[in-house]
């Protein structure tokens, strides 16, 4: 599997598009293998895991298909990795749990290798026989929204209303001689995201949006189970507040992959199947009829506008539907920009700080804009005019010990509206490190049993702060979520083997830099319980032995 490593970096980014024939090798897997990829899009080392998946799934070796969960864009994936108990990222299970990943590799080939082994593992596992089977339907404009003589409805609603809807049909057999108790996921990925790229600049694959389906599923022996599930990216968002509605989604960029998982196992995957949405389906063609001039404006706002739909089949037959109404909102300014990070007045920030913020719009539904404004000096100038990102990258180092004045003014897409910003500012200085933290807990424990530790340190700069632990035996090192400075935060651990181990941890800060590792010796002596369980086996084990020995005075 090795050798194979050679030739996966040739492979384009656009191989991604290639439906999976599976058709290289291994076919006799006794199952297609999912494997569910936690990421935080701020972090670096990901985008090396991202491109070995991507690598791993055009090379079609293996029955294999993958989600990214941006736990930090969509509350869903947050919500998925919580199930799943994921600590930190990047990591990847694979199967629901039966294998687990959470390795940071500054390299696409360490990546690809830990993948191959882990689904080759997976596809070798003994699994219920479960035939499970997709089929989706890109339904267009079929339901009018909003509902007909509404009003007070978002600007850009009518945008994806009409073509944002798919029908899924998901079927599931137990070909078991006993029932089947299951959880059945439908969950519904872009192939490329439209919204959010790795730190290659790559746009994430197969970026999961929300469940069509989730729920438990009782099949019974030799029977056969299936649901119909209506999606409609207009009623659905990322859970975010405010949300943002998946209703931009389009045709040929949807890939639809569902799981079957055995509750019995702790809800291992026994089977998984995708379908590619709009590839090989009846193409769609609409006239679109909105207002009472021609050409009609893109939009306007506080506006009725009245509109039906032509329905045409590859054949030329057509159906017309009949005329709907709606009124749309009125305008409304972007918010101002908030929460700035490096944040306001903060003291020694790194040279190469990038500068990041949040902005929102009261027009859920409206595209922003920012200008940056960004100098050494009050009332900077414009350095960007309306980019489309929530962050901006200075490029050049920025000179250490001095006062650096930034703003940014937010504008609308919808109208042209724009909201200035407040001026913020920072220091530039040399970022001290947190100190070294202290660690607390037993000096003494037995085997199998879990003790717990507690993690605490400060940093100078009241930065936010990451703890990094090593058990000293070998399993895998925890890296924790950033806390508030000064949290002291508890962690828990058991060793199963005899032995004299040496905790260590460390801290590092939001923009780096790291304290010196602290060490915590804990002494794990063999349970006296092990000897006496030794000697009652030998015993039993030997019986004339046992008799030999009662008449020994």
């Amino acid at each position: 599997m090795l050798l194979a490593l050679s030739f996966f970096e040739s492979i384009s980014s656009a191989s991604i598009y290639k439906e999976l024939n599976f058709k290289s090798i291994n076919q006799d897997y006794s199952h297609t293998v999912l494997g569910e990829v936690f990421i935080n899009s701020t972090e670096g080392p990901s985008k090396y895991l991202h491109q070995a998946l991507k690598e791993v799934y055009a090379a079609e070796f293996y029955p294999f298909y993958y989600i990214i969960y941006l736990i930090d864009k969509n509350n869903h994936s947050y919500e998925r990795s919580s199930e799943l108990n994921v600590t930190k990222t990047p990591t990847i299970i694979f199967d629901g749990g039966y294998a687990k990943s959470s390795s940071v590799f500054n390299n696409t080939e360490l990546w690809t290798a830990k993948i191959n082994g882990i689904v080759n593992a997976c596809g070798a596992r003994d699994v219920k026989d479960i035939n499970l089977s997709l089929d989706v339907e890109w339904l267009g404009a079929v339901n009018p929204f909003p509902p007909n003589g509404s009003t007070d409805v978002p600007t850009e609603t009518y945008l994806s209303c009409s073509i944002s809807e798919m029908k899924i049909d998901v079927e599931a057999t137990n070909n078991e001689t006993s029932e089947y108790n299951c959880h059945i996921h439908v969950q519904v990925t872009e192939v490329e995201s439209e919204w959010w790229n790795d730190k290659f600049g790559n746009p994430y694959t197969f970026e999961f949006k929300d469940y069509a389906y989730n729920d438990d599923v009782q099949i019974g022996a030799g029977d056969t189970w299936n649901e119909t599930i209506f999606w409609d990216g207009c009623d659905y968002n990322d859970g975010d507040d405010p949300p943002r509605y998946f209703d931009h989604i389009i045709q040929d960029n949807i890939m639809i992959i569902a799981a079957a998982m055995d509750n019995d196992l702790n809800k291992w995957v026994d089977e998984t199947a995708g379908f590619r949405a709009g590839i090989n389906t009846d193409p769609k063609r609409f006239d679109f009829y909105f207002g009472d001039t021609y050409p009609p404006p893109l939009f306007e706002f506080n506006t009725t506008y009245y509109w039906k739909i032509v329905a045409w089949d590859p054949y030329g037959l057509n159906s017309t539907g009949g005329i709907w109404n709606f009124r749309t909102e009125p305008n409304y300014p972007p918010n101002p920009a908030n929460e700035p990070r490096p944040p306001n007045g903060v003291k020694n920030v790194p040279g190469n700080v990038i500068l990041r913020w949040n902005g929102s719009d009261p027009n859920l539904c409206d595209t922003l804009y920012y200008d940056v404004y960004f100098g050494p000096n009050p009332n900077p100038p414009k350095v960007k005019t309306k980019i489309s990102q929530n962050c901006y990258d200075p490029y050049d180092e920025l000179p250490i010990f001095e006062d650096i004045y930034w703003r940014i003014d937010t504008w609308d897409k919808g109208g042209g509206l724009m909201t200035i910003g407040e001026e913020w500012t920072f220091t530039t200085g040399l970022n001290p490190p947190p100190k070294d933290p202290e660690i607390n807990g037993p000096n003494r424990g037995s085997p199998n049993t879990v003790y717990d530790f507690t993690f605490l340190s400060f940093d100078p700069d009241n930065q936010t702060i990451q703890y990094i632990v090593d058990w000293g035996d070998g399993s895998e090192i925890v890296e924790t979520d950033f806390y508030d400075n000064g949290t002291m935060i508890t962690l828990n651990h058991s060793w199963d083997k005899k032995g004299e181990y040496i905790i260590k941890t460390r801290v590092i800060d939001e923009y780096g830099e790291t304290s010196d590792w602290s060490t915590h010796k804990i002494n794990i002596p063999r349970n006296r319980a092990s000897y006496y369980s030794l000697i009652q086996w030998f015993l039993q084990k030997f019986p004339v032995l046992f008799r030999f020995l009662s008449y020994i005075k």
